[in-house]
């Protein structure tokens, strides 16, 4: 087995990294179904974290998709709450699929934007 290592150099990869040493902890702990959204959601955090940090940069060019695909993913949000409301399911209810939602579908729209940036 080899012992060369690449580092890590950023604080974002260091998360990456240490994720994937830890998988088979994460494993024995039952904590993988949480591992995923957690991760994405420390990632957006870094991301608006440099954008707020940072000087501004050119964006190169964001294809039309990602933003109908954020549209979409925020759009299912607004109709989730919505439909509580017209259902008089209450606050906690709310919360708690807002939650659901966090951890399950809106990492279908966090992961492609940390892919493109």
């Amino acid at each position: 087995m080899s012992t060369n290592r690449i580092p890590a150099i950023s604080l974002e990869e260091k998360t990456v990294v240490s994720a994937i040493n830890l998988t088979f902890v994460f494993y024995l702990f039952g904590a993988l179904y949480l591992v995923a959204p957690a991760m994405g959601w420390l990632l957006i955090l870094f991301l608006i974290r440099q954008a707020v940090t940072t000087v501004p940069q050119p964006l190169k060019p964001v294809h039309p998709l990602l933003f109908l695909w954020l549209i979409g993913i925020l759009s299912m949000l607004v109709v989730l709450v919505v439909g509580h409301l017209n259902a008089n399911l209450g606050l906690t209810s709310i919360i708690k699929s807002s939650i659901g939602w966090a951890k399950g579908w809106a990492l279908l729209a966090i992961f492609p934007v940390l892919g493109y940036c």
